[in-house]
């Protein structure tokens, strides 16, 4: 593995074959072989923590903000004068707070307190939805968000669902003699 100090001392005609972003992508690159399970998951859930205070602070300040005053007042603003973009933001603003909850649920699996942890992430997206719905400009974009919602839980109950049938339809492992 390279040095990054010995990153700055090679040469001009190494530098000119290789960019310095290809150098430090390859000494940053991920290597399984050498990074411990419990720091990946780590790393991952530092990651998706961030992604979802990210994802959860825009959706309870939108950009360009919102109306202050008036019969729009609470809306955003981005939502009356550009409904397109605002869809586009809120599409690709979920789809980033849905999944980074779904890695945090993912990686601690089998860790204490995993019901706590599912009422609280449970509790996160009622309240993102209902500030994602406060902010709507109209009661269908409100309507959309009380379905994205309800889509979160229904597709948790089909896969518990569907892996206790499958878990029911396995026969049991025979143990060997003792």
């Amino acid at each position: 593995m390279e040095d990054v100090g010995s990153l700055e001392n090679q040469n001009h005609d190494d530098v000119q074959i290789r960019p310095n972003s290809e150098r430090l992508t390859k000494y940053f690159k991920f290597r399984p072989e050498e990074e411990p399970r419990f720091e990946v998951r780590n790393t991952l859930l530092v990651v998706a923590s961030l992604i979802t205070t990210a994802t959860y602070q825009a959706a309870l300040s939108p950009p360009g903000g919102l109306w202050q005053d008036g019969d729009n007042a609470g809306t955003s603003i981005m939502a009356t004068k550009k409904l397109a973009s605002f869809v586009m933001f809120v599409f690709f603003n979920s789809v980033g707070f849905f999944l980074s909850l779904f890695m945090i649920i993912a990686l601690t699996g089998g860790f204490p307190m995993r019901k706590a942890l599912a009422i609280a992430a449970l509790s996160l997206i009622i309240t993102y939805d209902a500030s994602m719905a406060a902010i709507a400009p109209n009661r269908v974009v409100t309507w959309i968000f009380y379905a994205i919602f309800v889509l979160p839980i229904i597709a948790g109950l089909v896969i518990r669902t569907l892996k206790v049938k499958f878990e029911e339809k396995q026969p049991p492992t025979p143990r060997p003699p003792v």
